[in-house]
């Protein structure tokens, strides 16, 4: 007998408020209690993103797809308002708001968002409020400057009369500048105040918020626009604080115990003042090129704060040695500390230390003057083969007491390969992504002749930043093979694109690689276009760009148009009918969709069928395992085997003018393989012939491999033209039945012909069959990605 249905709706609702967002959801569907218990639920939570309302980059150029995506955004739009209306309606308490949205307008959405904000702000039982606003900065026909104030949001003066919030979120393209004009701010129950990418406007204004929030007990300041110095005071519950990308920091607030200070780059000058934070406990210095770590800053350090217990230094310019002395200190961290050789630590109380070295610095050696026999230390390094031997050895006998607990990743390799990277957390899917685009020599070249400084007035500064960081990191990964930590990039990719940045339980979520692959696309080809570079124009579209041309029919009108556009991949749909990528590829070419019919008068169905115009250089081809299940609510994952090919022919693909320009390459082709086995013209041997055949029945497999356009290209002194077969060169896996979890590996084929499995910092060698074997059908990695690179003929 069920129970607990009976149970008053306050219990009910406490019930759910204990339970993840999603599965609280799912119980409106247990029965007709619980669905008018859901109903009422005061915690109301709109994340577009994770509710699919997203579109990709590649998407942008295509009517439909984007018609799809406003049909998307309107029903999300017209879904808050229902659910806002209703509650205001029926007088329901709302004690959690939070929006999330990729895709705010700057012109059609802000009297929206007012209306919700009044709702909200007039609710008396509000308690939480978390707004994230990203500005659409692309759409088809014209683009939005998404760092120009003008976009932003401006808060609403409604949001100042929620005089009951505890908790408030802001992060994004939101203006609050305009409140300290004619209101005077005042939160007097406000615990927690996050403020990320907002705009401010002086440094003022951060004062006078503060002023009005004295019961502040978790304050985040990060990328503030408008404010260059952050002075912090007469927070008496102050806890914890964390401030990243100021010019000054003035903190003085006795009761803090948390502080995490931090920059984008090492060159960005910052004054620290925190010396009457006296009850501090934990430090956390990131990448703050103000500071040099020394002994004496040490001491004076402990001596100030005699309560610390856990230091973390990340990205810090210290001596070459240290001494760690202090009988409090509990967790002490290293992170990418290029300049320390020699580290001693005299902490008897000590729990936990972690050294997390780089490539091409000898890890510092790590040694326990005084410190108990409860010490885990996490080191992780890389060696190569006899001059590192001597260190180990040498690292070794330094631990002492004997019996600390030790957790050692040693990564020793000769085989010539590029470096591995580190995850970070969760961050597998940045790697192989990474890893993957690395392998692209010539985007590599555009890369190199990016400018640091002279960033163009069409590209905003984090896609600036973001560039420079992907270059640096590739120029790191050229150098040397020991695994990188790629935090520069992270940190960057985060800002750029919020959504890396999701937390669940203070740990970053694991995200989609296919999005990560995208979104750096999109970043790279707005950077390398606007460099100014006439060898640069378009040199993302150059080397990933597919145009297809499409047929788009109505079944019941016979209305027929006709549509080009450009995308970075292809896709391999997946059904019960596909068994080969050439299947697959075919069923994503085909498309039915529904749209008004000028004829008709009304709504009709459409099919939609492309053909490719125009090659690439690499050819990438997404495998779409994820699909958006509406019943549960999340990704699902299709686990189904789709074999693919070492060789792609996509001749079959192409349009009918495109087929004839490929022809005489082709056939340049077939004489030239014809040649190396000792062939006459374009005569086959058996061989050849039996392969044909075999490749025919797979619908796709070929012998060759193809090139971007068919227009000649220059490679060195030599002009090229493409042939419309590819080589397969690199394969991004995903490995476990989950969307939201489980482990992406890239697997990418080096110059020498071998391939090299790149799971974070630690590649290994591997054989063609191991590639061929990634193609699904259990627990194993299964490709989600695949990159193929295209022959060419000399011409």
């Amino acid at each position: 007998m069920d129970k607990i249905s009976d149970l008053p709706k306050i219990i009910l609702h406490d019930i759910l408020s204990r339970l993840p967002y999603k599965d609280a959801a799912r119980t409106s569907v247990l029965s007709k209690a619980w669905h008018e218990t859901w109903s009422s639920f005061p915690i109301l939570v709109f994340h577009g993103f994770d509710q699919g309302v997203f579109l990709r980059f590649e998407d942008t150029n295509d009517p439909l797809k984007i018609q799809d995506h406003r049909r998307k955004v309107s029903n999300f739009l017209n879904s808050v308002d229902r659910t806002l209306v209703r509650f205001h309606h029926h007088g329901f308490a709302i004690k959690e708001f939070s929006l999330s949205m990729t895709f705010f307008h700057p012109q059609f959405m802000p009297h929206r968002v007012d209306r919700w904000m009044k709702i909200v702000g007039e609710s008396s039982s509000i308690q939480v409020l978390k707004l994230k606003l990203k500005v659409v900065d692309y759409c088809r026909g014209f683009e939005f400057d998404s760092d120009t104030v003008d976009n932003y949001y401006c808060l609403p003066p409604d949001v100042v009369k929620a005089k009951s919030l505890t908790e408030l979120e802001l992060s994004g393209k939101i203006r609050v500048d305009k409140l300290f004009v004619n209101h005077r701010i005042r939160f007097p129950m406000l615990r927690i105040l996050s403020l990320i990418d907002v705009y401010l406007g002086h440094d003022q204004a951060m004062e006078d918020l503060i002023s009005g929030c004295p019961m502040i007990e978790d304050l985040k300041l990060e990328h503030c626009v408008g404010l260059e110095n952050v002075k912090v005071h007469d927070l008496p519950k102050l806890k914890s604080a964390k401030f990243y990308g100021f010019r000054e920091i003035h903190v003085d607030v006795p009761s803090l115990e948390y502080l995490h200070l931090g920059n984008d780059e090492l060159e960005f000058p910052c004054d620290i003042n925190i010396d009457k934070c006296r009850n501090l406990k934990v430090l956390l210095l990131e990448a703050v090129s103000s500071v040099f770590v020394s002994n004496q800053w040490l001491l004076e350090l402990f001596d100030k704060f005699p309560s610390l217990e856990r230091l973390e230094l990340c990205g810090c310019i210290t001596s070459e040695s240290l001494m760690i002395s202090s009988s409090r200190l509990k967790v002490l961290s290293f992170w990418a500390c290029l300049e320390l050789k020699e580290a001693k630590i005299d902490a008897p109380n000590l729990e936990s230390c972690r050294y997390f070295g780089t490539h091409s610095h000898m890890p510092a050696a790590i040694s326990f003057v005084n410190c108990s026999n409860k010490v885990e230390f996490d080191a992780v390094f890389a060696i190569e083969f006899r001059l590192d031997l001597e260190w180990l050895r040498a690292f070794f006998q330094h631990i002492e007491p004997r019996n600390v607990t030790l957790s050692l990743r040693i990564m020793k390799d000769s085989s010539g390969h590029t470096a591995g990277l580190f995850n970070l957390g969760n961050t597998c899917y940045m790697n192989s992504t990474l890893q993957c685009l690395h392998s692209v020599p010539e985007l590599k070249s555009a890369l190199i002749q990016y400018s640091h400084s002279g960033r163009n007035n069409d590209v905003d500064q984090s896609s600036h930043l973001l560039t420079v960081a992907t270059r640096d990191l590739f120029n790191e990964l050229d150098k040397s093979v020991k695994p990188v930590a790629p935090m520069q990039f992270w940190m960057l990719l985060r800002k750029k694109y919020p959504q890396f940045g999701q937390l669940h339980n203070g740990v970053f979520m694991q995200q989609d690689a296919e999005e990560c692959w995208t979104q750096l696309l999109y970043t790279l080809s707005q950077s390398l276009r606007s460099n100014g570079s006439s060898e640069n124009a378009d040199a993302v579209k150059a080397l990933f760009g597919i145009e297809l041309i499409s047929r788009i029919h109505c079944q019941e009108s016979n209305e027929e148009s006709s549509e080009t556009e450009s995308v970075y991949s292809l896709k391999c749909h997946i059904s019960q009918e596909v068994n080969h990528l050439h299947e697959g590829i075919k069923q994503g070419l085909k498309s039915e969709l529904e749209k008004a019919s000028p004829a008709l008068g009304r709504s009709a169905n459409y099919l939609k069928e492309s053909r490719i115009n125009a090659l690439p250089r690499y050819l990438t081809v997404q495998f779409v395992r994820f699909f958006w299940k509406r019943e549960s609510n999340q990704k699902a994952k299709i686990l189904r085997k789709v074999d693919y090919p070492l060789e792609l022919d996509v001749y079959d693909f192409c349009s009918d003018d495109l087929r004839k320009k490929l022809e005489a390459p082709r056939k340049l082709l077939r004489d030239e393989e014809g040649k190396k086995l000792g062939l006459k013209g374009s005569e086959k041997s058996s061989v050849q012939k039996d392969n044909d055949e075999k490749m025919a029945d797979a619908e796709g497999s070929s012998n060759g491999g193809g090139e971007p356009s068919v227009a000649p290209m220059e490679e060195g002194e030599k002009a090229t033209q493409m042939t419309g077969i590819y080589d397969l060169v690199a394969v991004l896996t995903h490995k476990g039945r989950s969307a939201d979890s489980g482990h992406y590996v890239g697997w990418v084929k080096q110059e020498n012909g071998k391939w090299i499995e790149f799971d974070d910092d630690n590649p290994k060698p591997r054989i063609e069959d191991d590639i061929t074997r990634l193609s699904g059908g259990g627990d194993w990695h299964m490709a989600y990605i695949i990159m193929y690179k295209a022959r060419v003929v000399s011409v």
